[in-house]
This record gives C-alpha cells, structure tokens and sequence, in this order.
C-alpha cells in the first residue's frame, strides 16, 4: 500500500449547484483509524433535497454529500482488530457525536445517537461518501454503525444496508408487530419496497400498498408481489379502500408512513 493515496471527492458548491471534481493527498490511517475505498453508493431522496432546496444540517458549502455507501477496507492503522483490508464494509448514516464521554454516543451511552444534542450523520455534518477514498477516525472505528459483510458479497447490494436498516428500525420497535398482522405500507418508493420485502420475509398475513401513481405501484406489485400483498390507488376512495382489504379485521395492525407525512395522515 502506498504511503499516501489520491483521494477524489465530488463536491457539491451550493444548493441547486453543481458538483465540481477535486484531489487531494491522503496519508495512512492512524491508530484506530480505517482507511476506506468507495465501491458503491446509492441516491437517498434525502441528497435530492439536499441537492435542490438544501438542508439545515449542511453547514459548510462545498458540501460532500451521499451515505448510503459500502467500502473496501484498504489499510487499517495500529490497533484495529476488528477489521482487516480486503473487508466490504456498509455504513449507517447516523453516527456518534465523537465524544468519548457523551451518555448518549460515548463509550458507556445508550446508543440513542439521534437523541444526542451534537448528532451528526455521514452526507450531513460529517463528510460522505461522494469521495474515491475516506479516513475513519477512531471514535467512528470503535463506536460508529460499520457492518461487515461475506467475502464475495455484491457491494451493489452492500450499499443499501443504510436503507434497509432505516425501514427494520421502524418495523422491529414493537416485538411481533409484523408476524402474522396486517400491514400497510403507504407510498411505493423505495423505502416501502424494502419494508415490503421485510414484511414478507417476517411472515406478514396482508400487506396493503397504497400509492398515487398507477404505474410505480403496479410495477412493484409485479417485482415484488405474492398472494398477500394488495395494491390501493391513493384517492379520494383510498381510507375505505384499505378498511376493505383488511376484513375480517376492522383496521390494520401496522402501518408505515413512506410518503409526505402530512398528506399520508
């Protein structure tokens, strides 16, 4: 491994703004450190908005944006144990604070980083993965959301453990709140086409998928569907339309919100 390595990052240079090449030299990692090649990243609807309107959480313009990644490990520094060059790694987006001592993020805390007053997550205050090569701090080695995967897995598919994860969260709260229950997901994008997948994997009864636009929702129900799950158009018949479906219940057990909060409720 070379002493230093040409790291190439995107930049992004304002909202609305273009995104602009730039190289930089980067050493070895540290002690505790891991030093990270990019392999795949994937576009969260998030970056979208970054991207368009901007977001509260960039401070800093040019900004390197993107964090649902997965990475080949290229050299690790003095001390890591835990993972070795040649590893494909994912990673989270929300990280820890960095502070050692927080009772949230810390080495003693709960792991409730997003309750932390000095969250921060990859693509937001900390750097993403619109970058060739990144360095890991030790905080982020020893602390951070970093899944190894299989030798041979596809890093294609690596890249969207972030997303996966996001919906998984948010389905295994609640023990048993998927097995054997009526779900519904509203929206067809693709958080709702992972938790379709969840929902079918954890041995849902009915999965009700409600969507506005004809075309995504059937193109789903063709990829993904099976004998449990329903398609509904999002209209003006659509909260009767979803009652219906789920007879002989009278509501549904579960329901995951996929779309614009405000229009979904």
């Amino acid at each position: 491994m070379p002493m230093t390595t040409i790291a190439r990052s995107y930049l992004l240079d304002r909202v609305g703004g273009a995104f602009t090449a730039c190289d930089q030299q980067i050493g070895q990692p540290g002690p505790g450190e891991i030093l990270l090649r990019t392999r795949r990243v994937s576009v969260c609807q998030s970056d979208v908005v970054i991207h368009k309107v901007g977001l509260p959480r960039i401070k800093q313009w040019p900004a390197v944006i993107l964090h649902e990644a997965s990475c080949t490990v290229e050299a690790v520094g003095d001390g890591v144990t835990r993972f070795a060059p040649g590893d494909l790694v994912g990673l989270g987006c929300d990280i820890p604070c960095g502070d050692r001592a927080c009772i949230y993020c810390g080495d003693h805390g709960t792991g409730d980083w997003t309750s932390c007053p000095n969250t921060q997550a990859t693509g937001h205050e900390f750097p993403g993965f619109a970058r060739s090569h990144a360095i890991l701090p030790k905080w982020f080695v020893d602390l951070g959301p970093i899944v190894k995967f299989p030798a041979g897995f596809d890093p294609a598919h690596a890249c969207h453990l972030e997303p996966l994860a996001c919906g998984l969260e948010g389905m295994t709260r609640v023990n048993n709140c998927i097995t054997n229950r009526v779900v519904v997901l509203i929206g067809a994008g693709s958080q709702s086409t992972y938790a379709l997948q969840c929902c079918q994997a954890m041995g849902a009864r009915k999965i009700i998928m409600v969507n506005r636009g004809l075309e995504r929702l059937e193109r789903v129900l063709r990829d993904f569907g099976d004998d449990r799950v329903v398609g509904v158009r999002w209209d003006e018949n659509v909260v009767a339309a979803v009652f219906e479906h789920c007879k002989p219940f009278n509501e549904p057990h579960f329901v995951m919100m996929n779309a614009p909060c405000r229009e979904g409720y």
